[in-house]
């Protein structure tokens, strides 16, 4: 099994979670043990963890959460957000199985 990075937003360990309980699938996601984050569900625990790895450029992701944790008005927020949604979405998964 692939080694889980540490959460993209506070450092923290992640967690994979996997349950075969109410089917015979297995259903796989990975969250972050602190601040909740998590990926969706998945239909393997290599999807989700793959899911979970996939970085985007950090620096800029730490530059937009420290623009919008320095911003005092919400409307100072959603330019940075939408910023940094549309950089991350270069780099979403084609293949999440």
């Amino acid at each position: 099994m692939s080694e889980l990075k540490n959460c993209p937003f506070c450092g923290s360990e992640a967690v994979l979670n996997s349950t075969k309980e109410f089917s015979n699938r297995e259903y796989a996601s990975v969250s972050c043990s602190e601040c909740l984050v998590k990926t969706s569900v998945y239909s393997t625990e290599k999807g989700a963890i793959k899911a979970w790895n996939k970085r985007t450029d950090e620096q800029n992701l730490f530059k937009a959460m420290q623009e919008i944790r320095d911003s005092r008005f919400i409307w100072e927020v959603i330019p940075i957000a939408t910023r940094a949604i549309q950089e991350s979405s270069k780099y979403r998964l084609e293949d999440t199985q």
